[in-house]
């Protein structure tokens, strides 16, 4: 199994270590996992090259391509964040903006059909069920059929700091989760809303609507 995980900060508190406990239940010997910080990512400057010409026309691309490379090829995902003022980091966003080309309405990826995807995000009161919900709603539009939200309040300020009873609640939801992801991934996933939504985008392309580049890609793929 592949995994890619994209941590939406640098920063190794509550929501990296709840990353590290889901991954060591999840990863077995022979496993490959790649993880990214985005702490570097530039902000999407709105061009639309990626849109009209192609992703590889954006001026970020050397910084974008290895992740979203990653993505592709990854049987598993998982994005996590921090709560920072009831949202994700504005580093996680700068990043998922780049990758809007992907979405279903432009140019989804066929591969994402078979993959499995995980929102993580703690938080010292409230928001972070606010931030998975927002992230699983990228898996849907890129096209994941299957994804899992595990937002936390930890009521602390950092890991150590958080209450012994409330951090074996954790951990037992993290590794439960991860169980559950685990006998999910490599297996064929029907969502019955992202098939009418692919259906509708379809009627759309079909009659001329959106970019050109993407109604040939639509074609291209069989799907119109």
């Amino acid at each position: 199994m592949k995994v890619a995980v994209i941590h939406g900060q640098d920063h190794r508190g509550s929501t990296w270590n709840c990353v590290q406990i889901f991954l060591q239940e999840i990863i077995k010997p022979g496993d490959e996992i790649q993880e990214f910080y985005v702490n570097q990512m530039d902000f999407c400057i709105g061009c639309f090259q990626c849109f009209s010409e192609g992703e590889e026309c954006c001026p970020h691309f050397a910084k974008v391509a290895p992740l979203a490379q990653a993505i592709d090829e990854a049987d598993l995902i998982v994005m996590a964040s921090p709560t920072y003022v009831m949202g994700m980091s504005g580093q996680l966003k700068a990043f998922l903006d780049h990758l809007g080309y992907q979405w279903m309405v432009h140019r989804p990826r066929v591969s994402m059909q078979n993959k499995v995807g995980v929102a993580i995000s703690t938080t010292a009161g409230l928001g972070a069920k606010g931030v998975t919900k927002s992230l699983r709603n990228h898996y849907f539009h890129w096209g994941i059929p299957r994804s899992y939200g595990l937002g936390f309040a930890v009521a602390a300020d950092s890991w150590e700091n958080v209450a012994e009873k409330k951090k074996e609640k954790i951990i037992h939801q993290l590794k439960k989760t991860a169980r559950k992801a685990a006998a999910s991934t490599g297996k064929k996933q029907f969502h019955p809303f992202l098939f009418l939504y692919r259906k509708l985008i379809s009627a759309m392309h079909k009659n001329s609507a959106g970019y050109e580049r993407d109604r040939d890609y639509w074609i291209e793929q069989g799907w119109i």
